[in-house]
């Protein structure tokens, strides 16, 4: 008889909102979607790159990184820009065609403003390059973000909504 799979643990901590964690877990499942926490920026590109691993088939996929651009996420975003290109590439070419989206939001009542919600689009590319570009064209300062709740479910709505999906 096969032993069973060992799946690594999943450690939340005190910066994980249980009920959205929960959540988040219910999102997934009820559409046979992935889910991956990151321990932060030290493993960000790596988690990143096992749930693109995962995608199958892998001929016509499109993916939006939603991506919190609060004050709390600028070391996380700035090992995006430096380690993106390097650790990402070999995986996206493995993709015989992808488009990718970034999409931005931040705090309820924030800066970004589009059909309502607090978000920032960038329409899906087939470059690398422009991806980069969209990466690298945003500035966090260290007091955005606050007190106030990111935008995260409508962050989720904006992805599925917003952008021109391939089936």
């Amino acid at each position: 008889e096969p032993l069973p799979e060992i799946k690594e643990p999943i450690f939340l901590t005190d910066d994980y909102n249980p009920a959205a964690a929960s959540s988040f877990m219910e999102i997934a499942a009820s559409n046979d979607g992935l889910l991956q926490y990151s321990k932060g920026p030290e493993t960000l590109l790596d988690d990143i790159k096992k749930i693109l691993e995962k995608i199958t088939p892998k001929e016509k996929v499109d993916v939006v990184f939603a991506i919190d651009s609060t004050g709390s996420m600028k070391d996380d975003i700035q090992k995006l820009r430096e380690e993106w290109e390097i650790k990402l590439s070999a995986t996206l070419s493995s993709f015989k065609n992808i488009r990718i989206g970034l999409l931005l939001y931040r705090d309820y009542c924030d800066t970004y403003k589009l059909m309502g919600l607090p978000v920032k689009k960038f329409e899906f590319t087939d470059s690398t390059e422009t991806f980069i570009k969209y990466l690298n064209s945003f500035k966090i300062y260290g007091s955005e973000g606050g007190d106030l709740p990111e935008a995260v479910y409508e962050a989720l709505y904006a992805s599925l909504t917003f952008y021109n999906w391939r089936k």
